[in-house]
């Protein structure tokens, strides 16, 4: 019944791209061919992948257990790769393989800055996946997803690759999918692993409300309902197709696994620096493409490196710096005592750091669940990607380029709207005296 869904589904998205002008006999074959393509990639991958069931630590009134279902990725012989949110909050864990074997499971490791869990079985006796290549992908790339849902215990659907997240390197994918999937495997055509799903809510998307008049321009597919929350200077806008989900890919999974088989648990990378993005939102997508440095801890690998408060990080290991977010993923997931190269500006210098990444105490990666610290939205200097791009190593930026009267300006607009704001509230206090009298 599985294979006979996934070949109906995959009949359906064929037949939508298949020339007109092919005969109708030879587009049957055609189709027939995929069908068993992807009925083959079904069987190569499906004695790999298994059912985790995780139990909440507490029972109904009947004394009956709080159970969950998902999808686990057998990866070596004892060793699960599953969604980390999938075994938040439980304390108790199963494993259920092709052929309906239980198997207690210990949790050896989270990791939620990747996204994935680490389960462990005790004898070794799964069959692992074989690992393919993210870089072998090219936009538009047939997947195929396998996991878990509700009504069906291993069932596959037929995606397209859609490129590579700037932020955390998650794929993209386009792919109708239903509740259960979490944890489950994306692999390429040949069957290989190359990304975990790890949920389906997208994340919010931030912007000024001033760009509020713009969404109207923003496409959206029929049918699509668009949903948004106002906090704050702030409104949080979700904009995505119902299909568009997103995986951790093969490098996240894997380096999980070495980590633990290493060193029996997941260690982060520790830089030492407290940063903030630069501004908000701006209609210039090439603006403020890197964060401040707030503050840089005693002692710490940017401290030795002589990071110093107010630098703004240009770029981790070439890889240009976007947001905070981006920098904490990407320190987060370098191992530590590698050593990486900073590119920075200081004292309107654009200089070159190399760092050896520190590893981070568990208490500070445990209690800070979001990336790092709300900081206050303070006036921030006005510097242009293409200012940087132009800068040689030790130059400095002219005084035309001076940020001054930039932050005099955001300081006097802050002002007068707080002038505003203090007259509101004295003409609503007299028009409520007014009233009472």
């Amino acid at each position: 019944m599985i294979g006979y869904i996934t070949r109906f589904a995959f009949i359906i998205v064929s037949a939508a791209v298949l020339p007109l002008s092919v005969a109708a006999s030879e587009k049957l074959n055609m189709l027939d061919m995929l069908n068993q393509e992807i009925s083959n990639i079904f069987e190569t991958v499906r004695p790999s992948m298994v059912v985790v069931e995780a139990d909440f630590p507490y029972r109904t009134k009947d004394g009956s257990k709080f159970t969950v279902t998902g999808t686990g990725i057998a990866l070596t012989k004892k060793y699960i790769a599953t969604s980390a949110t999938l075994i938040e909050g439980k304390n108790s864990f199963r494993v259920v393989t092709e052929d309906e074997k239980v198997m207690e499971a210990n949790l050896v490791s989270k990791d939620p800055v990747r996204g994935v869990a680490i389960l462990e079985i005790e004898k070794e006796v799964l069959n692992p996946i074989k690992r393919g290549l993210l870089e072998n992908l090219k936009q538009g790339s047939y997947l195929v997803v396998i996991g878990n849902t509700a009504d069906i215990p291993m069932a596959a659907a037929v995606g397209t690759f859609n490129g590579i997240d700037d932020i955390e390197g998650k794929l993209k994918i386009m792919v109708n999918l239903a509740v259960g999937f979490s944890g489950g495997a994306v692999v390429n055509t040949s069957g290989e692993l190359v990304g975990m799903l790890t949920g389906k809510s997208p994340d919010f998307i931030s912007i000024e409300t001033g760009m509020l008049d713009r969404l109207g321009q923003q496409s959206s597919p029929a049918g699509q309902q668009v949903l948004g929350r106002l906090s704050g200077d702030n409104a949080q806008v979700s904009l995505p197709p119902p299909s568009a989900v997103s995986a951790r890919s093969e490098k996240d999974i894997y380096a999980a696994l070495e980590q633990v088989q290493e060193h029996g648990k997941i260690i982060y990378g520790y830089l030492g620096v407290n940063p903030r993005n630069i501004g908000n939102w701006r209609r210039n997508a090439d603006e403020n493409r890197m964060v401040q440095v707030v503050n840089v801890a005693n002692e710490s690998p940017a401290f030795k490196a002589g990071m110093q408060k107010d630098d703004f990080i240009v770029s981790y290991n070439g890889t240009p710096i976007i947001n905070t977010r981006q920098l904490y993923y990407l320190v987060k997931t370098t191992s530590p005592d590698d050593t990486v190269e900073l590119a920075i500006i200081q004292n309107d210098s654009l200089k070159t750091l190399r760092v050896g990444i520190g590893a981070a105490e568990p208490a500070f990666t445990n209690a800070n669940k979001s990336p790092f610290p709300n900081m206050p939205s303070f006036p921030s200097p006005k510097i242009f990607f293409q200012d940087i791009i132009s800068m040689k190593r030790g130059s400095k930026r002219t005084p035309n380029d001076s940020d001054i009267n930039h932050r005099i300006d955001q300081l006097n607009s802050q002002m007068e709207a707080i002038r505003r704001e203090i007259q509101r509230l004295n003409n609503e206090i007299i028009e409520e005296k007014d009233s009472s009298d």
